[in-house]
């Protein structure tokens, strides 16, 4: 495991969906597509550790990034700062 956890918001051309990048493998093989809250709380160990992270919709956790739909209603930078907190609790 790294000693430190780099993560990079990559915007998209929705404004409700962004791409953060990290230099963590977050999954093996297979993608993990949550589609509510609800479905994040039952999923994986990680999808539980972002859960709790206001203004996500929806996820998508591949190889090296999560795909991160938000409610418009909450700034994205609140949202990348909290997934940061959560990934580095999760793997440090």
């Amino acid at each position: 495991m790294s000693e430190y956890i780099e993560v990079f918001a990559e915007n998209t051309d929705d404004p409700a969906i962004m791409l953060v990048r990290t230099n963590l493998l977050l999954a093996d093989e297979e993608t993990e597509v949550y589609l509510t809250i609800q479905d994040m709380e039952e999923g994986s160990a990680l999808a539980q550790a972002i859960a709790p992270v206001e203004g996500i919709v929806r996820l998508r956790i591949e190889e090296d990034y999560l795909t991160v739909w938000r409610d418009l209603k909450v700034p994205w930078h609140l949202i990348i700062s909290e997934i940061t907190v959560a990934l580095k609790e999760f793997f440090l």
